[in-house]
């Protein structure tokens, strides 16, 4: 595994470090394609909001040329409710 990594890292090197990524964005429709598939698994996704504030979210999955929408959700559609805090850090409440 470390030595694909450091092969990864040393051909990345040679392919000029950020100007590769430039050069990425500035190419093809594909090249940008991949560029965005790039970033969107690198860089953080923030949410940020008041605690009682209405939030829209729209999914959009594109699988290569088809792009598919989903269906946004009804203003009146019942709420999740909210994890209560004792969880913490992702856990699952315990069974039983």
């Amino acid at each position: 595994m470390r030595s694909v990594k450091e092969a990864l890292l040393n051909a990345f090197d040679k392919l000029g470090n950020e100007a590769f990524f430039v050069q990425l964005g500035r190419g093809s429709a594909e090249d940008k394609r991949c560029l965005a598939n790039i970033l969107a698994k690198l860089l953080p996704i923030e949410v940020a909001g008041s605690l009682d504030a209405t939030m829209t979210v729209r999914v959009v999955t594109m699988l290569g040329d088809e792009i598919e929408i989903a269906r946004p959700i009804p203003k009146d559609a019942t709420p999740l409710p909210a994890l209560p805090a004792a969880l913490g850090e992702g856990r699952a409440p315990e069974d039983g």
